[in-house]
């Protein structure tokens, strides 16, 4: 995104939305807003009355909960996908890649402290919901 920005093909893609009613909004502000509160309604639904019976594994299952390991760390760093979209950071995979040493380094240091105090970066507690049109009438949100 911010390569067509720079390059000046990004084109904004909001385009108008209907209330719950069915009647166009049309002020970006108002639009914000509906999409709030889509995606509010859609993501915090209700649990179920009766939620189903889940029976506990038989066998204990190998999970590792020690603190992430260097070797870890760079087996993630090697699995990210170039060519792919950043995320609010705007670090590209490849850039990531490019120092693998210094990388490795300091991402241990960061998951080291976050696993030592227990505490997760509220940045890490927030996401970007990006919309992607289905069939039907783009006016709708659940059309997303």
């Amino acid at each position: 995104m911010t390569t067509k920005k720079l390059a000046g093909k990004f084109q904004q893609t909001d385009k108008p939305v209907r209330d719950k009613n069915g009647d166009p909004i049309t002020t970006t502000d108002d639009q914000m807003k509906r999409w709030a509160e889509h995606f509010k309604e859609l993501l915090n639904r209700p649990t179920p009355a009766a939620p189903p019976d889940i029976r506990p594994a038989e066998t204990e299952l190998p999970i590792n909960t020690d603190k992430p390991t260097k070797e870890e760390i760079k087996k993630a760093i090697m699995s990210l996908k170039n060519g792919k979209a950043s995320g609010p950071d705007e670090i590209p995979a490849e850039a990531i890649k490019a120092d693998m040493e210094t990388s490795i380094s300091l991402f241990h240091s960061l998951f080291s402290k976050i696993w030592e105090e227990e505490e997760v970066p509220p940045q890490w507690r927030e996401g970007i919901i990006i919309k992607i049109p289905k069939k039907g009438d783009l006016r709708d949100c659940g059309n997303y």
